[in-house]
């Protein structure tokens, strides 16, 4: 919401715009738990980099053997379901 405070006559100073601050409402709900997949399910999609496209594309940039080393580092793994797309 935004308040227009107006000036005194004659005064040489425009009007100033006063913006009022919400506080953020509190979480009602303290049952949330992060999801988790199972480390042995993620291990499984880390595989069949020859029909992932950003692993072939950065093979052509920083060659195969440096490209697996950072999908490994960053947990890229590969998707069967859309036909080999990147998975993080």
């Amino acid at each position: 919401m935004t308040i227009l405070i107006s000036c005194k006559r004659g005064a040489e100073r425009p009007p100033v715009l006063k913006r009022r601050v919400m506080a953020p409402k509190p979480i009602q709900d303290n049952s949330f738990l992060p999801a988790y997949i199972p480390k042995d399910d993620m291990m499984k999609n880390l595989t069949h980099y020859e029909m992932n496209p950003l692993f072939l594309y950065l093979s052509e940039i920083w060659g195969e053997a440096k490209t697996i080393q950072l999908m490994a580092r960053y947990n890229v793994g590969t998707s069967k379901k859309w036909g080999g797309s990147a998975v993080f």
